[in-house]
């Protein structure tokens, strides 16, 4: 790796390692869905994005009634719009909510405490703002861009739910979305990277190869489509790809903790992305 390379490499591990610390800390109590603590985070969110001189967030506020208690609730997706007037737009898209204190969500049975999320998905969101800080290296002219924070997942998909239908009177046709959740697990052996798509293309592994040679990308679980935010988009037609390094032994527990992250594996992450990104025509 050229000395270059190595410096944008070591600079965007220290803004994942930033991210994920934030966002895991006790200090955001789980970052619930309907919370202040997922307010919190949604501030911390747009902060982050508006310290990108090219960026100014916009909140989508959306309201939803989870079906465990009938309340109706209030979510913010946090987004940024990159208009190169083009006629169709790429969406690029994490969620920023977890499940606070676990409840009837948690595997941590019999415990109680703040479940971190670190992984899930503080991790995406480092990856997304990542990208965010790159945009140079991969925005092709022909699109618009949409970068997301997605509220309420965790609850029911309610924020990319709501976004879809947004995006339907706002912005010109979504023809892509991509989605990063759980993406800071990746195993330094086994490199192994699925893809959960609704259209099957060898087009990743192609895009794999220019980043690293032993990448194992898995690209046979479509029907994972519907559990991810990618859902509501990919019941409209748009064509959808979930990033994702797996779940793991701490996946809804106490135990997803930060120093647990692959920071090293979300930048090989962030430039397979790239690369997928500079190659669609």
């Amino acid at each position: 790796m050229a000395i270059g390379q190595e410096q944008v490499a070591s600079d965007m591990q220290i803004l994942y390692r930033r991210v994920v610390y934030a966002l895991a800390a006790d200090s955001m109590k789980g970052r619930l869905a309907g919370t202040a603590d997922e307010i919190m985070a949604g501030d911390f969110l747009s902060k982050e994005f508006r310290a990108m001189a090219q960026f100014h967030p916009v909140s989508q506020i959306f309201n939803y009634r989870t079906a465990d208690t009938g309340l109706t609730l209030s979510g913010r997706n946090i987004y940024c719009y990159i208009d190169n007037h083009a006629d169709s737009t790429i969406l690029l898209g994490a969620h920023y909510d977890h499940i606070g204190f676990g409840g009837s969500m948690s595997k941590s049975y019999g415990k109680t405490g703040v479940h971190p999320g670190a992984d899930d998905n503080a991790s995406g969101v480092a990856l997304l703002l990542g990208l965010a800080g790159r945009v140079d290296s991969w925005v092709v002219k022909k699109y618009n861009y949409l970068l997301v924070g997605f509220a309420a997942h965790e609850v029911g998909l309610y924020g990319s739910t709501a976004f879809y239908k947004f995006c339907k009177t706002q912005f010109p046709p979504i023809c892509e979305m991509l989605n990063f959740d759980m993406v800071g697990r990746l195993d330094s052996q086994l490199k192994t990277i699925s893809i959960y798509s609704n259209r099957k293309q060898e087009r990743y592994k192609e895009a794999a190869n220019t980043v690293d040679s032993s990448l194992v990308i898995l690209t046979d679980e479509p029907e994972k489509i519907p559990e991810t935010d990618c859902k509501a988009f990919a019941a409209g037609g748009v064509e959808c790809l979930s990033f994702t390094t797996g779940i793991h032994e701490d996946y809804h527990k106490l135990t997803d903790d930060p120093f647990k992250i692959n920071f090293a594996g979300i930048w090989v992450m962030q430039q397979l992305v790239e690369a997928i990104l500079r190659a669609r025509n």
